[in-house]
Formats: structure tokens, sequence, C-alpha cells
């Protein structure tokens, strides 16, 4: 049983976790691989996913995640339990287990520990409020495809005071321009003229220089 892990929080507690579950078990052998430090496995994962290879289910999605091996292939994603517990139950049965194969694994994405957040914004081609165009007619200075207004300010870290006050402001003038018909963002009806585009002024406070100036704020 192998353990990718990376450098977040998530994955040093699960590095705890599985330490001190491989000092428990006789037999099974534990291994661990930081993904972070270890680029060449990092992108042989990476290959393996792009491709058609037969390992395309072990591809990673996400880190932390354990692989049990059999005979240097991968033959299953554990997706129990993290605990202790748990880990050696699995280590000592299913995981010795001749006929185990669990090709899916079920947890992806990766947690990350900056809590920064920014104004929202309306991707291309989204619909309506900002089409796909096909004419360099529509091409115009006062509709930018890019929907994202810079004067709703900088990044704020999530929770703090800037940030429940931006969204605030936010709710507020969306739910003013959608009263008429419009969007929030500059980014309008292909055809509309620059005399029918009214942006609203929304002025958003930067946010703390740190998590730790944001906690104190709160």
């Amino acid at each position: 049983m192998i353990l990718f892990y990376g450098e977040n929080q998530e994955s040093k507690d699960l590095m705890e976790i599985f330490y001190i579950a491989s000092q428990q078990v006789a037999g099974p052998k534990f291994g661990a691989c930081n993904l972070i430090v270890e680029e060449d496995v990092a992108s042989a994962f990476s290959e393996i996913g792009s491709g058609d290879s037969a390992l395309h289910s072990y591809r990673m999605t996400g880190y932390p995640f354990i692989l049990t091996y059999r005979s240097g292939y991968p033959v299953g994603h554990y997706n129990g339990d993290r605990s202790v517990a748990s880990l050696v139950d699995f280590a000592q049965t299913l995981a010795c287990s001749a006929g185990y194969y669990e090709p899916v694994g079920l947890s992806a994405g990766v947690q990350v520990e900056s809590p920064l957040v920014m104004p929202p914004y309306d991707p291309y081609g989204r619909g309506k409020k900002n089409p796909a165009r096909t004419s360099s007619v529509q091409f115009r200075s006062d509709q930018p495809i890019r929907g994202y207004d810079p004067n709703l300010g900088g990044p704020v870290y999530e929770g703090s005071p800037e940030a429940r006050a931006a969204t605030k402001r936010l709710e507020e003038a969306e739910a003013q321009r959608a009263s008429r018909g419009g969007s929030l963002f500059p980014t309008y009806d292909v055809g509309s003229t620059a005399a029918e585009v009214e942006r609203p002024v929304i002025a958003e406070p930067r946010g703390p220089s740190s998590a730790a100036e944001a906690e104190r704020r709160v």
C-alpha cells in the first residue's frame, strides 16, 4: 500500500495516520511518496491519465490518495475511512486478497490552505449576457469578452469582514440590475449601444495582508 501525498494539511494529517497504521501491521508493505518532491512520479500519473493506458483508472485526480499494488501493478484505490483501525483491517484482509480490484477512486481535488477569493466573472460563450461571437463586428470596446469588472476590487480573504461586505454589495447590485433585466458585469447583449450600458459602481476594499490579519479583524 502506497500513500501519495503533497504538502497540504490534509496530506500531513493522513501521513500521520498512515504511518501509525504501518507500525501495527505485519505482512503487507507500506510506502509513501511525496508528489511535490517526486515530480517524475506526478508526471507519470498525468501521462497515464491523458492517454489510453490500461492503467487509466489509476490516474491522479487529486491527493492525498492510497493505492494498493500487487506484483508492481496497482489493483485498487483505498476509499475507506481515514483511520488507523480501518487501514489496519483493510491491509490485513481485502488488500491481501488475490481477487481484489478496486479501479475507481472516489476522492478528487486538492485541499488548499489559502482562503483568497475574488469577485465572480461571466465566462465567454456562457449565454445571452456573454455570447460566443461569430463576426468581427461584434467586438466592441464597450462589450469586452472578459466578464470581470476590476472596479469590484482585488482578492479578499473568505469569511473576512471585507469579503462579507463585498458579498452583500454584490448581491444588492445584482438584484438591482436583475430587476431591470440587466447584468452586473460589463458584458452585454451583442447589439446594445453604449448609451444603453449602465455600469454599477462598486468599490471593493482590498483584503488584509495575511490570513492572520483577517482573523484578527474578525
